[in-house]
Formats: structure tokens, sequence, C-alpha cells
């Protein structure tokens, strides 16, 4: 969606295996507030006929009141469409993967609140009460800034075998992120879900 909506906008991406997925439905999607947006795919195993649906974003960056208000809107809007999907779909019971940059840490009000809230039930494949875990660790204008933004969210059928650990912070440069080991300004997150029968 992001190269649809021009310069300086939030970009996501969704990619499969061809050899084990077709793709039932796909397309990309902007918020109807602010430049950004998500993809999504419906995809069936080939094997096994099993379906899932898979969701990227990129939510507003920066904080502030009017930036947080933004990403409520967002966030809503994206459940909503999940919701919607899963309606149409299979009258409700598509397991669904959410993923991406969700600009905001956990907590009251916030847009991975709103996320964790709604009625699709999403978990996290990261333990959330994980005090040591982070996705973005920076140094900007010698302000450090170590935080949690984004996830991997999922719904119901789905297991949550296993997630790739971020980082050690003392295995990052000093200049933290980015740098020539890690060169993002966010550390890769990856998990491994099983699959169950409807």
């Amino acid at each position: 969606p992001g190269i649809q909506m021009g310069w300086y906008s939030d970009g996501c991406a969704i990619f499969w295996k061809r050899n084990r997925f077709s793709v039932i439905e796909s397309g990309g999607h902007e918020f109807s507030q602010g430049k950004q947006g998500f993809a999504h795919a419906i995809l069936q195993e080939t094997e096994t006929g099993k379906q899932l649906a898979v969701v990227a974003t990129h939510l507003k960056a920066k904080q502030g009141t009017k930036n947080t208000a933004l990403r409520q809107l967002q966030a809503n809007e994206l459940v909503e469409f999940i919701s919607g999907m899963k309606r149409e779909v299979d009258r409700g019971s598509l397991p669904v993967i959410l993923a991406g940059d969700f600009n905001e840490e956990v907590g009251e009000g916030s847009s991975v609140e709103h996320v964790l809230r709604s009625k699709d039930k999403f978990s996290s494949a990261y333990d959330l009460g994980d005090a040591t875990l982070y996705s973005t660790c920076k140094i900007r204008h010698e302000n450090y800034h170590q935080r949690l933004i984004d996830y991997i969210f999922y719904t119901k059928r789905l297991e949550c075998i296993a997630t790739l650990a971020v980082p050690k912070l003392i295995d990052l440069e000093e200049g933290k992120l980015p740098g020539v080991r890690y060169p993002s300004d966010h550390v890769l997150i990856a998990a491994k879900f099983g699959l169950s029968d409807p």
C-alpha cells in the first residue's frame, strides 16, 4: 500500500511460498486517515486445503496526543476490516496472523491494547510481560530510546510453536540501531505457527 501513497508513506508486504500456498484473495489498503496502510492475503495450504489470513500493517509513527489518536483510529479500522473479512469468508472461524509496526507500546488506550481487546481475541506470539523484550533501540540527539513497538498477533486455531529471540542489548553496536550487524532501526521478530483443523 505504501507505494501507492507516494513519498514518506509507511509500507508493508506479505510473502508466501507458492509451492505450499495458493492465494484466494489479496490486497493493499489505505487507512481512511493518515498516510499509512495495511495489506492482507487469504491463503490456502495446497496439501491440506486449510485456510488462514495474514495481515501486515504499519501505523502512524511519533508520539503525542494527535498521533496516538490517529493510531487508535487506524487500529479500529484494522480490526473492523479483519472482522468483516472473517465473516465474509467463513462466518468468523478463519485464523488470522496480524503483524506489523504499531509504533506504540502496550498501554491503556494504545492501538496495541485495542487489537488485543477486540472481539477477534488476538494473542501475542511474544510474551508482552517480558521487560527485556524490545524491537527498537536507538540513540537520537543523545537520547536513548528502547521500545517494543513491533508485534505478531494471532487468533484461535493457530498455535505459536516458536519465536525468534531478539539480540541481547550488549550485542548491539555502541550507536545502537541501525548498525553494521543490524542494518535496520528495528530488530527482526519472527514466529512459527501450527494450524489446527476447523
